[in-house]
């Protein structure tokens, strides 16, 4: 086996363990379980960024390399709308909390 499909399997099983990973990730946010996605998210970042397209190769094994990064991609969109959702939820309850001390202060009964 040459060295470029080796790197193609290499880079084969670099994306579907990211791919295991994303959908874990999205399967914890849908059920709210957002210190399992934050810390999924940096190991995910972390094998993103080490995996390399192999150069070259046949046109076959490409297009199903790209698939998977175009899946990968959707999927991190995805997570992304789910955080986005969690952070607008967080503000909420932020600017309850602040409107609650604010009211309180004002009636003196908050430090």
């Amino acid at each position: 086996m040459d060295s470029n499909a080796m790197l193609a399997d290499d880079t084969f099983q670099q994306c579907d363990e990211l791919l295991e990973q994303m959908n874990a990730m999205l399967r914890s946010a849908r059920l709210g379980d957002w210190p399992a996605v934050l810390g999924g998210q940096a190991s995910y970042i972390e094998k993103m960024q080490q995996l390399r397209m192999p150069r070259g190769g046949n046109a076959e094994t490409r297009r199903a390399l790209e698939q998977r990064l175009r899946t990968l991609t959707t999927l991190e969109s995805e997570l992304t709308v789910q955080l986005k959702a969690r952070q607008s939820q967080l503000q909420e309850v932020l600017g309850d909390v602040s409107t609650r001390r604010k009211l309180a202060r004002s009636y003196g009964q908050g430090s």
